[in-house]
């Protein structure tokens, strides 16, 4: 099951969000969390993790396993196809794994967004942004309002300081350009303040300095979130604490350079 495109959060109820993705039109709230708020950020543990899709096919993750310390940053790099996404998939509770476990805070991640799925946050790399205002757009998902005065501080630390809350947004993002959707959907992971974070390709779509931008933002979480991040960028390698290489034979982790 996948989550269904570029938002602040993801749903387990992807099936219904599908549905949702043709039509364009805001999705369902998501459920509420269910335990206390976090006081620092998770831990998160893969343990000799093996996944395929079925029997017959060949593992694309095979015996996976590494601890990404709390609060910093682990990068996934390698070529397409090598088992990125899928593992932020198998991190996300959205895949079980064929063999191991992974743990974030002590906790499968079922039981784990069961208590703290508000402070958890995941940008995709194709944004998927609703028909409404911009406002709703960024306010989704969360389960107590913002203000405008948090919305704009937000967007000025993304650099859209300069829309309007009551923008129009149209079928596949409009007016936004491709750079500003992904940087409007990194606001919505801002506004609500995850202790978890997932980012896939966080900057394919920005120019230099817009990327220098971004990186910044990302590197000032750390601390107080657990960043996992998806990327051939060599940018976000400079401030990632950890990076996981994945290729289709072998998978290690290293340090970067």
């Amino acid at each position: 099951m996948l989550a269904f495109g570029q938002i602040a959060t993801f749903s387990p109820q992807a099936d219904l969000c599908l549905q949702f993705l043709s039509e364009q039109e805001a999705p369902p709230p998501p459920r509420a969390s269910g335990g206390k708020p976090l006081t620092s950020a998770p831990q998160i543990s893969v343990q000799r993790v093996s996944f395929q899709h079925s029997a017959a096919e060949a593992p694309i993750l095979d015996a996976l396993s590494f601890e990404a310390a709390a609060g910093q940053m682990t990068l996934l790099s390698g070529r397409s196809g090598s088992g990125k996404t899928t593992l932020s998939h198998l991190v996300l509770g959205l895949y079980d794994p064929s063999e191991g476990e992974v743990l974030i805070g002590g906790l499968r991640p079922e039981g784990f967004l069961e208590k703290h799925f508000s402070e958890v946050a995941y940008v995709e790399a194709q944004a998927f942004l609703f028909r409404g205002s911009l406002r709703d757009n960024l306010c989704w998902g969360l389960e107590k309002p913002a203000s405008d005065s948090e919305i704009r501080e937000v967007l000025a630390r993304v650099d859209l300081a300069g829309l309007a809350l009551d923008l129009a947004i149209e079928e596949n993002g409009q007016p936004l350009s491709t750079g500003q959707q992904q940087r409007l959907s990194i606001a919505r992971a801002l506004l609500r303040r995850p202790r978890f974070l997932v980012v896939d390709e966080p900057t394919a779509h920005l120019d230099d300095r817009t990327e220098i931008l971004i990186c910044s933002v990302l590197a000032n979480l750390k601390g107080s979130t657990t960043l996992l991040a998806i990327s051939h960028q060599p940018r976000l390698k400079e401030i990632a604490d950890q990076v996981i290489e994945l290729s289709s034979k072998t998978s290690s982790a290293k340090e970067p350079s």
